[in-house]
This record gives C-alpha cells, structure tokens and sequence, in this order.
C-alpha cells in the first residue's frame, strides 16, 4: 500500500514480518508503525517513525484501523441535528482515496497550519503577564513522544516536556517552557480549549474526519478522526487532591502572582 502523507512524503506500508501486539495508546499506535506491526519504506529506504510529523502518523493510524490491524474504539457524540446519540467508529469512515491517488491539493482540505503567525486565544495570564496569543511551532513524532508518554498515565501533569511536545513555544512574549506549562495548569476552559484546538489543527489534517449518518433523523455529522486522540472533549486530568488545598503547579502560580506585592510590603 502506497501513501500520499501530508507532509509530502510518499511512502509504501508493508507488514510486518513479525508482528505484534499493540496497546490500544497513542504510544501504542507508534509501536505498530515503528515495526510491531507494519515497516514504512520511502523508495528503497527505511522510515523510522520518529522522523514523521504527528500529522503523517495520525493519516497512517487511519490505515491501520481501516485494514484491520488496530481497532478503532468505538464513540459516541449527540447528532448535530436533533440531539440523539451516534456511535461510531469514525477512523473506519474516513476517505483515503486521496491519500492513495495524491491528490492532496485542496486549499481548504489540505492547508497547512501557520506556523508563521501567533494564534490569538482567550486571555491567558501567564506569570506577572497576560497573554492573547499562542505560538507552535512543528514538532516531530521524537519531539512529540513525551506529550504522548504524559497522557498515558490516568493522573498526567502539564510540564516543560508536555508543553514541548505540543509543540507551543510562546504565550504571548513569554517563551519559557516551565513558565508556559504553569499557565496552561492554570488556564480558564475558554483559553484551555483554544489552545486545545490550535494543538489539533496543528496535528491532524483537515480530511482526518468521517461523515455519520444520524439513524434518526439521517442527518449527517462530521465526526473527528481517528477515535483516539490526545485530549478529549474534556482534556485535563481530573484532580482527586483534597478541595481547597492546591497542587504544586496552583502553588507555584499563587507564590509567583503575589511575590511582587509581598517584597514590596516587606
């Protein structure tokens, strides 16, 4: 099988000679295109799936769930229409005809997120600063691998090596890493889910979705693609730390937002 990848690479996805099992993960997912159950090749080379860009991985995801080799998890989300519940298994949906013939030329379909310009958000305080925008920069599947270790633990934080492997670089002027992973544990829901959503354009192509039909009212919905993704409609991890007392990362932010009123008191 011969794919058309967004990022412009044409590679030839052949099984693997020895197969096997992969976790139902995102770090599942690139241990079955890292050899566990496929090889990459691009002419008569090799392709190691950390040179990848996330956004060729999640296409190959697709494939793979559509040739049988990973489950696509079954989901569900209310019609857009009347409201009755669809479960699908939208991965299973999506169009690769496309990525097969490459015909990757639509100016809507496949453009490419801009990494050029900063991204405007909700405000954002970020340290003594308030930010308006956010910045990404392209990341590599070996760059994004910490984001992707951090989520597969139930009671995952935000640090410097999550924030890298988004792929965010700046809020606003602000640029430090450790800076950066305080303020998005400290974001309101409105500049979390832009960023959120920012973090997805960057990473999946605009075909990663699949029309479903509602068996009710047959109207059909546009589904996000593949089922699995980095973070869920509700993205942060919940907290089972005693209400009223904060983590370390609200602790932080406390002790930087009155540091200034407090020396100068002193």
């Amino acid at each position: 099988l011969v794919l058309h990848l967004p990022s412009g690479r044409r590679v030839r996805v052949e099984a693997a000679r020895t197969p096997r099992a992969c976790a139902e993960t995102l770090s599942g997912a690139l241990d079955a295109l890292d050899g566990g159950l496929v090889d990459l090749r691009e002419g008569a080379s090799g392709v190691e799936v950390d040179e990848l860009t996330p956004g060729d991985v999640h296409v190959l995801r697709v494939v793979l769930a559509q040739t049988g080799l990973v489950p696509e998890p079954e989901t569900t989300s209310p019609c857009q229409n009347c409201g009755e519940e669809l479960r699908h298994r939208p991965a299973l949906a999506v169009e690769l005809g496309p990525f097969l013939d490459g015909e990757l030329d639509d100016p809507e379909l496949d453009a490419a997120f801009d990494f050029s310009i900063a991204h405007e958000i909700p405000e954002l305080r970020v340290g003594r600063a308030t930010a308006r925008t956010a910045t990404f920069a392209p990341v590599t599947v070996r760059e994004a691998r910490p984001l992707f270790a951090a989520l597969a633990s139930p009671g995952w934080r935000i640090t410097s090596a999550f924030v890298k492997g988004m792929g965010l670089v700046a809020l606003g002027d602000e640029t430090r890493a450790p800076v950066l992973a305080r303020a998005l544990a400290g974001a309101s829901d409105d500049a979390w889910s832009a960023i959120v959503s920012l973090y997805d354009a960057a990473s999946y192509p605009p075909r990663l979705t699949a029309d479903v039909a509602c068996p009710s009212c047959t109207a059909r919905n546009l589904v996000e693609a593949p089922a699995l993704r980095e973070f869920p409609a509700d993205p942060r991890a919940p907290s089972d730390e005693v209400a009223g007392f904060p983590d370390l990362a609200a602790f932080e932010r406390i002790v930087e937002e009155e540091a200034e009123a407090a020396y100068r008191r002193l």
